[in-house]
């Protein structure tokens, strides 16, 4: 008990105690996605900076901790649901920042619990939207776990998976060290639209968090449709339709 007191008053000095939160209830809504349970983390922590993870994860590191990663909590993959309750959970909502939109070439840089939803209503008044622009449940749902679970809805007919738009993720690794996988991270080099080599962009798309905590993802965009339209067909039999 004083070892988990110990490194609880540890997280609690980088986050403040209001961003640590070990009530029961709070570790079961976070160890749980859209269908199954895990099991109940020795925390739940809010991160509000990148900075703030990479001191977490090298204290998580010390103790030994499985460290879970959640966004909106919208997953049923079982991506983040903690094994055992020697773990910690990181509730990535308090990175929601759009950092920078550069509209005369098409990029937005966002952080990782931005969430489509958020994202959109960013770019939306420069006459823009994201190439793949979110999952259907990109309201609550966050940038870091599309991209790391590979989401496809909106956009995805002309554009493909989520993956397909990532120019560059801002990742701290299990040192606590900050990666930069594409060449849009580094100013001094110009980035190119595609999400594989010989940047290491590609190997964080789908990786579920496995390869690191993803803090920011740097993404493409295209103009916003001046105008919209639908329609709906319906059919007799099913012949028909394949027809």
């Amino acid at each position: 008990m004083s070892q988990a007191a110990d490194v609880l008053a540890a997280f609690r000095d980088v986050v403040g105690s209001e961003h640590v939160l070990v009530a029961d209830d709070a570790r079961a809504l976070a160890s749980q996605d859209v269908y199954r349970a895990g099991s109940l983390p020795l925390a739940v922590l809010r991160p509000q900076s990148t900075a703030d993870i990479a001191q977490l994860v090298r204290l998580a590191r010390a103790e030994r901790l499985a460290v879970h990663v959640r966004g909106g909590g919208m997953s049923y993959t079982d991506a983040y649901l903690p094994q055992h309750t020697h773990s910690i959970v990181l509730d990535m909502r308090g990175l929601d920042r759009v950092r920078e939109i550069v509209a005369d070439d098409h990029i937005v840089t966002a952080e990782a619990g931005c969430t489509w939803a958020a994202l959109d209503a960013a770019v939306a008044p420069r006459g823009l939207r994201a190439r793949f622009w979110g999952p259907m449940s990109g309201a609550l749902a966050t940038l870091g776990g599309g991209f790391s679970q590979g989401a496809a809805t909106f956009g995805s007919a002309r554009h493909g998976s989520s993956a397909s738009t990532a120019l560059d993720f801002e990742v701290v690794l299990g040192d606590g060290s900050i990666l930069h996988t594409g060449r849009a991270g580094n100013a001094a080099r110009p980035a190119f639209f595609r999400p594989y080599g010989p940047d290491l962009t590609g190997l964080y798309t789908g990786d579920a968090g496995a390869l690191g905590i993803k803090t920011a993802v740097t993404l493409q965009l295209e103009q916003r449709p001046g105008a919209q339209g639908s329609l709906s067909f319906a059919f007799k039999d099913f012949t028909t339709m394949r027809a």
